[in-house]
């Protein structure tokens, strides 16, 4: 991974695999994978797509997954980019750290719906994991957003608080607390909803 996009996967489940082992963070059961991507084929049938397909990614990005007899794991001590990763570490550690710098250029990554334009139309837990992530970064976002107009105004910088302030009205136009905030001296906090700009996730190794 590190800078090279990942490309040459056989099938769309193949990617969803990859896209899922590294945005969940956690080790897998094989038996949790092959129900959330194959429900309804059976159990052997299952397994064996499964296997199939791990196959593709092993020969793909086979330093970065863990494979033990019953569990999966994307090994995060070898070289990735993932930019919902970023986001995530960048809003959980501005408020404490106060760098506006970071917090700003993890914000610029979100362009976008998570996963925009991917579906799995025989994958139903799959495609409620994506919609869950998707709410969950688009609250992250805004989170970020309005931390970053606190510290920004804090800091003096009236014109970047009054900025960010303006990037969550083009996610929730009718926030009448953030038209609010624009006349005011300091933002206050904007009160993310589930509901936001479409974010694409992108993973490189």
């Amino acid at each position: 991974m590190g800078e090279r996009p990942v490309t040459g996967f056989r099938s769309s489940k193949a990617q969803a695999l990859l896209y899922y082992l590294a945005a969940s963070g956690r080790p897998q059961p094989r038996a949790t994978l092959a129900g959330l991507f194959w429900a309804g084929v059976g159990d052997y049938y299952a397994r064996r797509n499964l296997n199939r397909t791990l196959s593709n990614l092993l020969q793909l990005v086979g330093d970065h997954l863990i494979k033990a007899r019953e569990i999966l794991t994307f090994d995060r001590s070898q070289p990735y980019w993932l930019d919902s990763e970023i986001l995530d570490q960048a809003v959980n550690t501005a408020a404490t750290s106060g760098d506006t710098g970071r917090l700003q250029e993890a914000l610029n990554l979100y362009r976008g719906e998570f996963l925009a334009g991917f579906y799995l139309h025989d994958a139903p837990e799959f495609e409620q994991w994506v919609l869950a992530e998707r709410t969950r970064l688009n609250e992250r976002y805004l989170h970020g957003l309005h931390t970053l107009a606190h510290l920004l105004a804090g800091q003096g910088d009236l014109p970047g608080a009054s900025s960010a302030v303006r990037r969550v009205l083009q996610v929730e136009p009718w926030r009448e607390e953030a038209h609010r905030q624009l006349t005011q001296r300091r933002p206050g906090p904007v009160r993310a909803l589930p509901s936001g700009p479409r974010h694409r996730t992108r993973c490189r190794t």
